[in-house]
């Protein structure tokens, strides 16, 4: 499912006050996130009993600082949270789905500096790709004003109309370096920025599709398996991407030419990515042609012809699923009974289509015509 903030779930402080509800009831299992204007000393909780620390925390040098608390798999219900910070308090709340239960919290980064433009320095994502990054700034101001973030990072909301605190988010799906920072719409003396990695959910991890992708004389029996424990796979045969509204796997068989697509889903994970297999699968017509060298001729939705060998046996390979023609043999100075016979493949090959060959010259049967001819050119009968 991924991460992803939770709508509606953000709100600020409206006025200089330590204390803000969450608009609607939280979800549990979800992460809850705190952009504070406070001191280092401060500390934020909640009426729901949750468990709030700090992931980072910068001052400035006159003790103005902004913190960023969170509280991870959080309990369901409504939710008010409350910090005592000392200061002129500005707080703003988010909540999050698709946070890792445990371990939630990657690597942090924070700065001060003067004038408008800020920058945390850069925090990394390593090792986990799925993660959420989140930047608080304020600045030792209280008239209202704009800030814009940069490097990706989106602006969820301010403090209140007249302060200068704000709570920015971001959520990457590669492992690599990142920096928050933006710049207030004004000239500020001194601001304070922090940053912090939030670990997203595991990815659940890709199934495995045996037999390989590839061609196949027959049919072939699907197996599909996920190392990752308490999985459940989904998978589709008409090339469509599967969900978990596709058909639950059990051990099948593919008859004909098609791509097998399939995913992995597990509690606490985010879904795997899609794993593919395409088949490419014929069949057979084989049987006696009555004669050695004889041409055998076949004729439907895709045509061609073999020639038998010298024991008289003939192989059509290459056939798709559902084909239907007539397989004739020839050769000059026989006759063939049948004369022709109609075929068609069903999700297998087709064995014992035998032919009698039967000499022009009047023998019995392709075998003994060829020891008469034998004999003649010997000089063996009169």
């Amino acid at each position: 499912m991924g991460i992803s903030p939770v709508l509606n779930q953000f709100a600020n402080s409206g006025g200089l006050s330590g204390s803000v509800a969450y608009p609607n009831n939280n979800a549990a299992g979800n992460l809850l996130v705190c952009v504070v204007r406070c001191l280092v000393t401060d500390t934020v909780a909640d009426t729901n009993n949750g468990s709030w620390t700090r992931a980072a925390y910068q001052a400035t040098s006159d003790t103005l600082g902004v913190g960023i608390f969170y509280y991870a798999n959080c309990k369901s219900g409504a939710n008010t949270v409350n910090t005592t910070a000392s200061i002129a308090r500005q707080v703003v709340i988010g909540e999050y789905s698709g946070l890792a239960l445990t371990s939630v919290l990657g690597n942090t980064n924070a700065a001060t500096g003067t004038g408008n433009t800020v920058s945390s320095g850069s925090v990394s994502t390593s090792p986990n790709a799925n993660t959420l990054l989140i930047g608080g700034v304020s600045n030792e101001t209280l008239n209202g004003q704009v800030f814009t973030p940069t490097g990706g990072f989106g602006n969820e909301t301010n403090a209140n109309a007249g302060g200068n605190t704000f709570l920015c988010d971001q959520i990457v799906s590669s492992v690599n370096s990142y920096t928050f920072g933006g710049s207030y719409s004004g000239a500020v003396a001194l601001w304070a920025a922090a940053a912090a990695v939030f670990i997203g959910e595991p990815t659940c991890a890709t199934p495995v599709i045996s037999p390989a992708a590839g061609a196949y004389d027959g049919s072939v029996n699907v197996t599909i398996t996920c190392s990752t424990p308490g999985n459940s796979i989904y998978y589709t045969t008409d090339g469509s991407t599967p969900t978990s509204g596709s058909t639950p796997y059990t051990p099948f068989t593919v008859d004909s030419s098609l791509t097998v697509k399939a995913i992995a889903i597990a509690s606490g994970y985010v879904n795997s990515a899609v794993a593919s297999a395409a088949y490419t699968l014929t069949y057979t017509i084989s049987g006696s042609a009555g004669v050695a060298g004889a041409t055998v001729t076949y004729a439907g939705t895709t045509s061609g012809s073999v020639v038998a060998d010298g024991s008289g046996n003939y192989a059509i390979s290459g056939l798709p699923n559902l084909w239907t023609g007539t397989v004739t043999p020839s050769k000059t100075g026989y006759t063939f009974s049948p004369a022709n016979s109609s075929q068609t493949i069903n999700s297998g090959d087709n064995t014992g289509v035998n032919f009698t060959a039967t000499s022009s010259g009047g023998g019995a049967s392709g075998w003994l015509n060829a020891q008469h001819d034998f004999a003649n050119k010997r000089g063996l009968r009169g």
